[in-house]
């Protein structure tokens, strides 16, 4: 999880905004949750998103990086999938709009 450092509050945090990747230079994360040592995980194409072991899974499905594109952000897996809502769930897809 990426959270900024807030002047609003007291807090700090060790989280930090992820560096925007470029086509020639991907900077890739995982995405794990604080409330265990799940790591989002595209499962299939266009199928709903699952948290997972780094041990039982595809390590290309779990590496996202952050692209920019006019402003707007998007996460893209290692594999090539772009995560993206359909309903309440998080999907990831090569091409979410087909």
């Amino acid at each position: 999880m990426f959270l900024p450092l807030s002047t609003k509050t007291k807090w700090t945090s060790l989280y930090y905004m992820p560096t925007i990747s470029t086509a020639a230079k991907p900077v890739y994360y995982y995405i794990q949750f604080q409330n265990g040592n799940w790591l989002l995980s595209a499962k299939g194409e266009k199928a709903v998103c699952q948290t997972a072991s780094l041990q039982k899974r595809n390590p290309d499905d779990m590496l996202w990086r952050v692209a920019e594109n006019k402003g707007k952000y998007a996460f893209i897996s290692k594999s090539g999938k772009k995560l993206y809502i359909s309903g309440s769930f998080i999907n990831a897809a090569k091409d979410p709009h087909d």
